[in-house]
């Protein structure tokens, strides 16, 4: 079906990646999933906001300045 698709709109299809790429998105859950099972009280891999404002004290205004930066039009030289 992915190479029909493919050839249709004029794109290469690497069957061997496509499969290569599953695999590892497999193999990393169940990684992930033997991570948590043998620690699910564990640390959390991602701060809450409240530690990340307490680490980097003007962290407020520099998220605000990064999303004002992502959000403004790409324009191509």
């Amino acid at each position: 079906m992915y190479r029909d698709d493919a050839a249709i709109n004029g794109f290469l299809y690497d069957r061997h990646a496509e499969s290569v790429a599953i695999e590892t998105f497999t193999e990393a859950i169940r990684i992930a999933s033997d991570t948590i099972q043998s620690n699910p009280l564990g640390l959390p891999l991602i701060p809450s906001w409240n530690r990340a404002f307490a680490a980097i004290p003007d962290f407020a205004s520099k998220l605000v300045a990064a999303v004002e930066r992502d959000n403004r039009p790409f324009v191509s030289m």
